[in-house]
């Protein structure tokens, strides 16, 4: 078995891009949010979308000392892995970036424990070779737009995004579209 097609088995959420289709709607569960769909578009083909969502650790982490906000169960909301990137994705609909910028940080490093996590599984327990570690990281927040504003998505204003702390945001209005390109 492929390790590829192991994590979609063994994580029961992922979705391959098939040839000829190229975008993929990152919707936000959350009944209330306002930002609740954002198409990625121009994707490379095969690329493998997991949803994060429902990953945690409740079995192995189980002390009662560390802080619930310290982030360790919650993770982005997306990953999409193309042969040499994973790009972790967080939508938020909450348009103030300044109150939710730690949060999002603490999931983007539970993130990287996560995928360090899995790669521990391949490489020592199922003795393949490691999946997510041969590939850059790369981290985007999607944010909600104040009402009125102009969405914000323009290319002179990107940022390295190679760290949890140092992630790319884009203020978008719901059903917006964004070029794949643009997430790295």
């Amino acid at each position: 078995m492929k390790t590829d097609d192991f994590l979609s088995v063994g994580l029961a959420n992922a979705e391959r891009c098939n040839p000829g289709i190229s975008s993929f709607d990152c919707v936000e569960s959350d009944k209330n949010a306002v930002l609740k769909k954002v198409t990625v578009v121009n994707m490379p083909e095969d690329t493998l979308v997991l949803k994060l969502e429902h990953i945690g650790f409740e079995g192995i982490v189980r002390d009662k000392s560390i802080p619930k906000k310290w982030g360790y169960n919650q993770h982005s909301d997306y990953v999409f892995i193309t042969a040499d990137k994973c790009i972790f994705i967080e939508m938020k609909s909450n348009p103030k970036l300044m109150n939710v910028k730690e949060e999002v940080r603490k999931k983007f490093i539970s993130d990287n424990c996560l995928v360090g996590y899995f790669d521990s599984i391949f490489e020592n327990l199922l003795s393949k070779n490691i999946f997510f570690g041969k590939r850059s990281f790369h981290y985007v927040l999607f944010h909600g737009a104040f009402p009125m504003s102009k969405p914000n998505f323009n290319p002179i204003d990107f940022v390295a995004n190679d760290s949890p702390n140092s992630f790319r945001s884009f203020s978008l209005v719901d059903g917006s579209k964004i070029k794949f390109d643009w997430l790295y």
